[in-house]
């Protein structure tokens, strides 16, 4: 019997990710980060093509086999924008640097999947074709992925995305919510400040009732990520905006939870005469729960099952490309080394260990 998962090399996979590591590649400028993968793959002898995404940006794909793909498997190559150097270094078994988890750890251990793959001449005739997609700005526009579905290159039933789970299969996905609260006011002396109307505590106010709202919601993950206003005028500040990330749990839809938030709205209102609040930029994408008897999960099982790792299934709590492919018809299921705690801090880290381990799910995923 051909198990490719056991030709995964610990020491290929710690050279990779090391070099993937040092080399920058915020979205918007994935270019290094692309060319070292697409080195990586070459060296392999992996047919990997360059798919364009916008002027100078690229996706990376390897198509194995015959079309449409039994699976898929997806990584994003770009990371946040950071806003100072991160140090690369080793201690034990954990690697620090900016995307160790998020996602170079992921795309790393794709590739040497992909290369035990190759190398026990798979996939067979009899076993269906096979899609690597590295893409390009997952952190910031998901332009990537939409460049993967207008050119049709996504056809495989199921997909695994590598974002960092800790390697818990998460066939489910929450959704997120974004939303960004302008509140208006009245200016006035600050030595007389009843004579206004300030927007800062209007806006803050509203902010506290959607958090009191959110709070009933079990599972429910709200970030203030920013509350900006007034200046440095002595006086009564006149406006102030607010930015709020929502990840709410499957079957949680935005409609009713967007209602509620409008009658906070209006009671907060009611508190401030001469303020006006409203919601600007809204962006949401649903989530869906985990259904252990989708028949698309049994390649999934299969592959657990021949590693001996535990057939636990769970949903991903924050955002991804997984939405996007989700409404195309593919079945996402994310699934990666690193924790997703750890991701966009400035210390993050993986494990070299848990990398390898993905690295051999992957390949059983791939050779089925």
């Amino acid at each position: 019997m051909n198990e490719p998962w056991r030709a995964v090399d610990p020491g290929r996979v710690e050279h990779l990710l090391e070099a993937a590591l040092r080399v920058e590649g915020p979205s918007g400028a994935e270019g290094p980060t692309v060319d070292l993968f697409e080195a990586a793959l070459r060296s392999i002898g992996a047919p990997v093509r360059r798919q364009p995404v916008t002027p100078g940006r690229s996706n990376l794909l390897v198509r194995l086999g015959a079309r449409p793909a039994r699976i898929a498997l997806v990584g994003h190559l770009d990371t946040i924008d950071p806003e100072e150097p991160r140090e690369v270094r080793r201690e034990g078994d954990l690697l620090w640097g900016l995307g160790a988890a998020d996602m170079r750890s992921g795309c790393v251990a794709m590739v040497e999947a992909l290369r035990c793959l190759l190398a026990a001449g798979l996939p067979g005739e009899d076993q269906g074709g096979v899609l690597l997609a590295l893409l390009v700005g997952e952190e910031e526009s998901g332009d990537g992925a939409e460049a993967l579905l207008r050119a049709g290159e996504l056809d495989a039933p199921l997909t695994v995305i590598g974002e960092p789970t800790s390697l818990l299969p998460c066939p489910g996905h929450y959704g997120f919510l974004e939303l960004t609260l302008v509140g208006q006011g009245t200016r006035a002396h600050a030595a007389v400040p009843e004579e206004g109307a300030n927007a800062i505590h209007a806006t803050v106010d509203w902010v506290r009732e959607i958090l009191r709202l959110t709070s009933t919601i079990e599972g429910a993950g709200v970030n203030v990520r920013r509350i900006s206003g007034g200046g440095e005028l002595f006086v009564v500040a006149d406006g102030c905006e607010a930015v709020l990330d929502l990840h709410l749990p499957p079957g949680i839809d935005d409609g009713p939870l967007r209602a509620r938030i409008e009658e906070a709205r209006r009671r907060v209102l009611a508190d401030h005469p001469g303020c006006s609040l409203e919601e600007s930029e809204v962006f949401w994408a649903g989530g869906w729960p985990t259904s252990e008897g989708d028949a698309r999960l049994e390649v999934l099982r299969q592959a657990l099952a021949a590693l001996g790792r535990p057939p636990e299934l769970g949903a991903f709590r924050s955002h991804s490309d997984g939405p996007v492919l989700f409404e195309a018809g593919t079945l996402p299921v994310i699934c990666g080394p690193g924790a997703l705690e750890v991701a966009h801090r400035p210390d993050e880290h993986v494990s070299l260990s848990e990398t390898v381990e993905a690295a051999r799910l992957y390949a059983a995923l791939l050779a089925g």
